[in-house]
This record gives structure tokens, sequence and C-alpha cells, in this order.
């Protein structure tokens, strides 16, 4: 290779190597901070693309991060920076709590350029900013909460006020004196005095703030925090076991009473519906009965006035004929009807004298033989009775 080529070669990299110097350019999941060749003045490059270095010192932030607080290898491991942060909680209890924070660096200008002058770099963000704020944060905590609460029943407030601390500061604290169950003991009855710390609250109810929140004076924005787990000492976890399952039992010993209550209520409620059935068929026989009696009621009623109408209306007619056959005796025959009634009666009398066998030889005696035949033989009498019954 001659001399030429050699210096072209030279002249390359030297073009490349200012080419880099001169222009960068900016992802949009990062902002870039620059300090100025020669006069040092440092400015933010925030909107993604090309611009130009001139030779300064450029910081690359991105601009969410994650920061992840774990024994486990997925998580880190055994890395200094990712390790588990520990407090202590209500009985002198301690754990090694894991999780994570998903975080936002500050997009106003201001803010941006004071924590790169603070913290010069990223890895000392996360590691000396975001990494003791949350330890500070857990320690702060962990005092007010027992183990068992802690990571049974009362993990998202927990969770909730590592955030609260982290968003707005450090709060006032106050210790008091609580008893509770020993678990150190054999003796399910033995308790102890122990020490439990709480907030203390203004006038209004207010958490009072004795240190504003680090990450709030950066502007730096949390987006999620999870506390995933909790590696107490071997004490506490022995008894949190035993707490989880005497939890189980009496759970498994509710919904047994439970189901049991119901089951009993749904039989009643059965007995109820099948004696309201029984109740309800006999209330329609009775029904049944009743409307039944009460149309043959009618029905005899009815009958029953039919029947004394008809008596009356026949009475009425007796009484009608009655009354004139007495207004004609009152009133007379008249002499047709008298004539014809005479007739009959005559024509009816000779007929049955017709019918009686006289005698074929009458001995008269007497003293002065004055004597009427007719009343020997009582034919007058007869007629005369005739007679009577005619001018009936």
């Amino acid at each position: 290779m001659n001399i030429k080529s050699i210096a072209a070669l030279i002249i390359a990299f030297a073009l490349v190597f200012l080419g880099f110097s001169v222009v960068g350019n900016i992802d949009s999941t990062e902002y870039v901070v620059k300090q100025a060749f020669g006069t040092g003045n440092m400015t933010v490059q925030p909107d993604p693309g090309w611009y130009m270095k001139n030779f300064g010192k450029i910081s690359e932030y991105d601009r969410t991060g994650t920061f992840y607080f774990s024994k486990e290898e997925l998580d880190g491991g055994d890395a200094a920076d990712v390790t588990a942060l520990q407090s202590s909680f209500i009985g002198n209890s301690t754990a090694d709590i894991s999780g994570y924070l998903k975080y936002r660096l500050p997009t106003d200008p201001k803010l941006a350029l004071q924590l790169h002058r603070d913290y010069k770099n990223e890895t000392s963000v996360r590691l000396d900013l975001i990494r003791n704020a949350v330890a500070t944060a857990i320690r702060m905590t962990g005092p007010m909460y027992t183990p068992e609460n802690a990571f049974i029943s009362s993990r998202s407030e927990f969770t909730k006020t590592v955030r609260d601390i982290l968003e707005q500061g450090e709060f006032l604290t106050a210790s008091e004196v609580v008893t509770r169950e020993n678990i150190s003991s054999s003796d399910s009855n033995s308790t102890k005095t122990e020490f439990i710390t709480k907030f203390v609250l203004d006038s209004l109810g207010n958490r009072i703030i004795t240190k504003p929140s680090v990450l709030k004076k950066y502007g730096i924005e949390i987006i999620t925090l999870d506390i995933k787990d909790f590696d107490f000492d071997k004490q506490t976890d022995a008894f949190i076991e035993a707490k989880k399952k005497s939890m189980a039992l009496r759970v498994a010993s509710e919904a047994e009473a439970i189901a049991s209550r119901q089951k009993a209520i749904t039989e009643q409620a059965n007995g109820e519906a099948r004696i309201a059935a029984e109740k309800a068929t006999a209330e329609v026989a009775k029904i049944r009965e009743v409307t039944q009696a009460q149309k043959e009621k009618e029905v005899a009623e009815l009958n029953a006035g039919k029947a004394k109408a008809q008596g009356d209306s026949m009475l009425a007619v007796g009484r009608a004929e009655a009354e004139a056959s007495k207004l004609r005796v009152q009133a007379g025959l008249s002499p047709k009807e008298r004539a014809e009634y005479d007739m009959r009666t005559k024509i009816g009398v000779a007929e049955q004298i017709a019918k009686i066998q006289f005698p074929s030889t009458m001995i008269i005696g007497g003293g002065n033989g004055n004597v009427n035949p007719m009343e020997a033989v009582g034919l007058r009498a007869l007629y005369d009775l005739a007679e009577r019954q005619g001018s009936k």
C-alpha cells in the first residue's frame, strides 16, 4: 500500500469520525442532553430526528425506564442494582420485598437539565435516585403493617402507601402501643405489647408532608408500581402459613355454614310453597263447592218462585171463576138461561120418572075416599124435589 492509499484511509476515517461528532440522530423513545464544545452550555434535544452535535458532549436518556428489585434471576438475580429491598414490620418481623417500578423521565427541558446536572447520567438516575426513593418508601411503609396483613389481606393497600410516599413525599408518623398475639409462643392465648407506626393527620384529615417527593422535584412520573412478593424470616413465614391454613379452614366453615343456611332457607321456601299450593287447592275446592251450593240455592229459589207464581196464577184464576159464579148467582139467570135450565130440569125429571116402575094394581083404602093417588105413591114428593133442584 502506497502513501497515497494510506492517506486516503486516514482522511476517510477522519471524515467518518467528524461526521459522528458533528451530526447525531435521536430516537422517538429518548431525548438528548448536549453540552456544547468550548462554551459548556447545556441544552436538551427533545425532538426525534437529526440534530447538530458540533463536537459537544452528548448524554442520552430513555424517556421511560424500569427498575427491578428482586431475587429472581429473570429480574436480575444477584446483581447489586436489582436485589430485593428490606423492611421491618410490626412485631420486629423482617422481609426482603420484590417488585418493580416503571417510570417516565421529565419532558420539561428545565427539569431534564436539572436532573442531568444533579445525577450526570441515566445509570446514576436509576440507581442513586429511583432505587433509593423506592427503598425509603418501602422502609417507611413496613412498620405500619403486620406481616400477615401486608402479605395476605392488605397487599394492595401496602402498595398504595409506598406509591403515595414516592409521589407526594415522606409523611409525619407517630408510634403507639398495641397488644397482639405472640407468634413466638406455643400458647395460642399468649399476647405481647408492640409499637405500631401511623401517619399523623392534620385538622382536615390529611397527611403531613415532612419531606417533598424527590421524584416529583425532577418531574419523574410513576407509571406502574407492583409489589410482587414478601420473603419473611422463617419464624414469620411459619406463622403466616399457619394463618393461611386457619383462614382457609374458616372460609371453608363459613362457606359450609352459608350453604347449610341456604339449604334450610330453600327447604323452608319449598315447604311454604307446598303449603301454599295445598291451601290454594283447598280454597279452589271450597270455592267450587260454595259456587255449586249457591247455584243450587238460586235454582231452588227460582223454581220455588215459578211454582209460587204458577200457584198464584191458578189461585187467581180460581178466584176469578168463583167470583164470576158468585156474580152470576147474585145477578140471577137471564130469562133465556132460566128457560133452558127449567127445560133441562124437567126433561131430566121426566127421564127419571120414566125409569120408575109403578105398580099395575093399586088398592086405595080410606075413610072417605078423598085420597090423592099421586100422593099415595109419593110421586108428588118426587116432582116437588125435581122442581126445587131446578130452581136453584
